[in-house]
């Protein structure tokens, strides 16, 4: 989903596209990235398989950690990094469409609370965001639900964008997660 959303043009946090393959691939990409850096269990969720990694005396044992929390609760060990969003609004869309190319989204809703990386509070409307950045970026959603529906050949479905928002939302927010879908519903 990540790989469809940078080819669709959708800014993205920087990290990895494909799956980690060794610690020392993992400390070289790092790096690269810059930390802070959140390594994540490739079929992950709900904070499962995470690890945030300020350092690089920090990876192995983040990595080790993620991979195993990752085999045992999902039963897949592969993990990736991105680059860490620091105190950012974490605002979902839910979008749904059909195969007619007709799309709606059910308004957003705002995640931020949170602990160890799981959702405790969901609000919604969100209080961070305004009519014209709710405008702009339902707009945003939608197309880029029909670049993934037209990509990945859904015919009808849901999915979710997530986007992490900081300071100060507007120009500066970059589209954390991509695009989930349950297809076929």
């Amino acid at each position: 989903a990540r790989i469809k959303m940078i080819e669709a043009g959708v800014p993205v946090v920087p990290g990895t596209q494909d799956n980690l393959k060794s610690v020392e691939e993992a400390i070289e990409l790092c790096n690269k990235i810059g930390y802070p850096v959140m390594l994540k269990a490739s079929m992950g969720g709900g904070g499962k398989g995470m690890r945030l990694i300020h350092s690089a005396e920090e990876v192995e044992e983040a990595y080790t950690t993620a991979k195993s929390e990752s085999l045992s609760s999902f039963g897949d060990d592969t993990v990736y990094l991105e680059k860490f969003v620091e105190e950012p609004h974490h605002i979902e869309f839910q979008i749904l469409g059909d195969k007619h190319g007709n799309v709606i989204h059910l308004c957003e809703r705002e995640c931020s609370v949170q602990r160890r990386n799981q959702k405790i509070v969901e609000e919604t409307p969100s209080v961070f965001v305004t009519p014209e950045l709710r405008k702009d970026y339902v707009e945003c959603c939608c197309e880029h639900y029909l670049a993934c529906q037209a990509e990945i050949d859904i015919l009808d479905g849901a999915g979710g964008i997530i986007g992490d928002y900081h300071n100060g939302g507007g120009n500066d927010s970059v589209w954390k997660y991509v695009y989930q879908c349950m297809a076929q519903l």
